[in-house]
């Protein structure tokens, strides 16, 4: 069986930046803010149920999602972008191994802060 489907993402985030700049001989700046981002966006999911083909394998799942919204209780934006890979060796219950993108711009007092979070990462899902 192959299943194809496309999703509507709502994304919500939360971020904490405290960031200390002491130059030798200058003046310190500093910039602490917490910001709460909400985002819309989508998503590509693909599911496949091998059958007998490969036995241990219940479902395999491919997917990606991103998501864009504007930081609120400050100016700014994020950026959310996702891939994963889900083996499902029991029914509903899934190791997922991916990458995920997490890009911020936060503008606060004049001051702006970049910020970013990206990498791999290995987790599971369960499907209710």
């Amino acid at each position: 069986t192959i299943d194809l489907a496309f999703d509507a993402t709502l994304s919500v985030q939360y971020l904490s930046i405290s960031q200390r700049i002491e130059p030798v001989g200058g003046a310190i700046a500093s910039f602490d803010h917490d910001v709460l981002g909400i985002g819309a966006g989508g998503g590509l999911r693909f599911r496949w149920n091998p059958g007998q083909v490969v036995p241990p394998i219940h479902e395999i799942g491919i997917s990606a999602a991103a998501a864009v919204g504007p930081a609120i209780f400050g100016g700014g934006s994020f950026v959310e972008l996702q891939a994963s890979l889900d083996v499902e060796f029991v029914p509903g219950v899934a190791a997922r191994f991916g990458y995920r993108l997490l890009d911020w711009t936060v503008e606060s007092d004049g001051n702006r802060s970049a910020a970013g979070l990206q990498g791999l990462f290995v987790g599971g899902r369960i499907r209710f």
